[in-house]
């Protein structure tokens, strides 16, 4: 994980928890890098962005899918690539695999419209970014994961920063 001292300095507790929260919530490493990238990940250098595709491939060579997969599988396999595109810096293409990712017929979470959100974010579309960020706010209030109020308050601070950055 690529985080910067000086940033994790500036993280208050809450900001913590909700970080913990979000890399359980949201599939681990992966989602993550595509949830943080603008807050906390530093740029990739070229062996770094080589290193993840190449994770990934391992990921999806060990993973593969067929037609047992279930939609969890199907789901965790287009979200980790999508992730890995987000964080290398193809953004369009990440798109269309958390599109795919969407299409698994999994019940999708909060964290997953925060990620939508950030790769249009990324890609200068705003007004989408906008939507989907309201949308993981909708989505947060109704999340049975998210048990206790000091986690449910760090997640909707999180999204509404991200609401008022792009305003």
């Amino acid at each position: 994980m690529y985080i910067s001292r000086s940033k994790i300095t500036n993280l208050t507790h809450k900001t913590l928890l909700l970080l913990v929260c979000l890399v359980v919530l949201s599939g681990g490493y992966f989602g993550f890098k595509t949830i943080f990238k603008r807050h906390t990940v530093r740029s990739l250098d070229a062996d770094e962005k080589q290193g993840l595709i190449s994770r990934n491939e391992e990921y999806q060579q060990a993973n593969p899918l067929d037609s047992n997969s279930t939609p969890e599988q199907i789901y965790e396999y287009y979200f980790n690539n999508a992730s890995t595109l987000s964080a290398i810096g193809k953004q369009d293409e990440a798109i269309a695999e958390i599109n795919k990712a969407a299409s698994s017929g999994t019940k999708l979470s909060y964290s997953f419209y925060i990620s939508l959100g950030l790769a249009y974010e990324i890609k200068g579309d705003f007004k989408t970014a906008k939507a989907k960020y309201e949308q993981a706010l909708n989505e947060a209030q109704h999340d049975p994961n998210l048990i206790d109020d000091a986690t449910k308050q760090s997640v909707f601070f999180s999204i509404n920063e991200n609401i008022e950055r792009i305003k």
